[in-house]
């Protein structure tokens, strides 16, 4: 790999998960941590540089990935980027849309590498999935829906679910920003989202202020029109799309990456990615593709910050749409 200095900001699961993944691609990684008690912890821990001070931290770095707390995803992104450093976001790229296109303009005249981590769009089975609806292979989209939920007690084992980010909407937590996964799929395989009606409760045994479950139906431009369900209360793991064409029925399960065709008459199609995947290597393959565009910036982008703002403003109308109590259009923000 190339001789790159990766801060990652953030200590959380997925920031100790990417600080794993980039060791093993051979990068160099420190971390920045606001929790100063907990800095030399961290760095027994993962064998990795820490800091304590943003500033410091960015200097000493090539590329920074940014998995804090949503609601500050853009302060630092915007610290990173007038350093000229690249940037890969987690989603959603933030929790509104305030300075995203001071954001943008920055890391345009700097000539930043982004990428948003919604990292699914990494599956292989998913792509063969696009290829399908793209070719009508199996005739053509009559109506989609995608599901993804469990329980937010069971995410992060050995943390108390309660003091999260997910558990609170002010910080962008709630299940409809913490699973936009579903809404930024929906936009790569259907086609930009042109209109949305949402229906969010708050139910289930859970101490959180935020929404546990998430009921959308939204219509694309192309005139296609689908639902989308999201929670944190399932108490197991689901997580698939199933699209309904003229010939057959196409359904992509998430957790085991295999995507299944069923034709009536005759027999179910499987492609499996195979007995090795595992889920990491969704994160492991999109962080290697961030690092290799900082090398090569001709390649493109699998999610780009285009792509994160986008799933983030049908969200946010999806929001106003729940408040409202109707179908509402979306705007389409191009910068």
């Amino acid at each position: 790999m190339l001789d790159l200095c990766v801060l990652v900001c953030g200590a959380g699961s997925i920031g100790q998960r990417h600080i794993t993944n980039l060791k093993a691609l051979g990068v160099r990684v420190i971390a920045w941590r606001t929790r100063k008690d907990k800095i030399s912890e961290l760095a027994e821990k993962l064998k990795i540089p820490v800091f304590a001070d943003l500033n410091k931290a960015l200097d000493a770095c090539d590329a920074v990935i940014i998995a804090t707390e949503t609601h500050r995803h853009v302060d630092i992104a915007q610290k990173a980027a007038d350093k000229k450093k690249h940037l890969f976001i987690e989603k959603p790229i933030s929790h509104n849309l305030q300075n995203l296109e001071k954001l943008y303009q920055i890391s345009s005249t700097n000539k930043l590498v982004i990428e948003v981590g919604c990292m699914l769009r990494m599956s292989s089975t998913l792509s063969q999935l696009k290829e399908f609806i793209d070719t009508q292979k199996y005739g053509s989209v009559l109506t989609y829906r995608a599901v993804m939920g469990q329980s937010l007690d069971t995410w992060r084992p050995g943390s108390d679910y309660r003091t999260s980010y997910s558990a609170d909407s002010s910080r962008g937590g709630g299940a409809l920003m913490d699973l936009i996964h579903q809404i930024d799929l929906v936009q790569y395989l259907f086609g930009q989202i042109a209109s949305v009606y949402c229906f969010n409760q708050t139910i289930g045994p859970l101490e959180i202020n935020a929404e546990t479950l998430s009921s959308l139906t939204l219509q694309s431009k192309n005139g296609v029109s689908g639902q989308v369900q999201v929670d944190m209360i399932s108490p197991i793991y689901r997580g698939n799309i199933e699209v309904v064409t003229t010939d057959a029925l196409l359904m992509w399960d998430i957790q085991t990456n295999v995507l299944s065709i069923d034709k009536t008459g005759i027999d179910k199609i499987v492609i499996s990615p195979g007995s090795e995947f595992q889920r990491n290597d969704f994160f492991l393959s999109h962080m290697r593709h961030f690092i290799s565009r900082i090398h090569d910036k001709n390649k493109p982008e699998v999610v780009s910050f285009q792509d994160g703002v986008s799933a983030l403003n049908v969200a946010l109308t999806a929001y106003k749409s729940n408040q409202e109590g109707r179908r509402l259009p979306i705007s389409f923000i191009k910068w």
